[in-house]
């Protein structure tokens, strides 16, 4: 008898063993029969969650024996490209981030696409010194 079959088994007598009798044949909704299929299949499912666990611990155990098989003069290496994933995964949020606020920045700067502009003249100007203030700043930074 395998191990499965054994964890079924012994839950199946733990149910019985525990489970108050009923004069209906009924317990929480459900026949006892049907209340043992379900605790078994509960077992079943904890057993597969088990296993799962078994396994990834298993990939991290063997993963750490593998890194104390390198090389010590490689983990400088090892080490800035790491570092330059990092950076990489904080950039690529940054930009994601940026190209979420984009389209709210546009509708509150000029306003909803499918809308008719209201008050053309004076948006206008608001974009245009806008424009040429964001130019002068950048300017100014340059020193010019």
């Amino acid at each position: 008898m395998n191990l499965k079959k054994s964890t079924l088994a012994l839950a199946a007598i733990a149910a019985l063993a525990s489970t108050p009798a009923h004069a209906t044949g009924m317990i929480a909704g459900a026949t006892f029969p049907e209340q043992i299929v379900q605790e078994l299949t509960l077992v079943e499912q904890y057993a597969t969650q088990a296993q799962q666990l078994q396994a990834q611990f298993q990939q991290v155990y063997n993963q750490a024996v593998n890194m104390q098989n390198i090389p010590a003069q490689l983990w400088p290496n090892i080490s800035g490209q790491l570092q330059n994933l990092v950076n990489l995964v904080g950039n690529a949020k940054g930009l994601s981030y940026a190209a979420a606020n984009t389209v709210s920045a546009v509708q509150t700067q000029f306003g909803q696409p499918s809308a008719v502009l209201s008050n053309y003249n004076a948006s206008l100007q608001t974009w245009t010194g806008n424009l040429d203030s964001q130019i002068a700043d950048v300017l100014k930074q340059y020193g010019l």
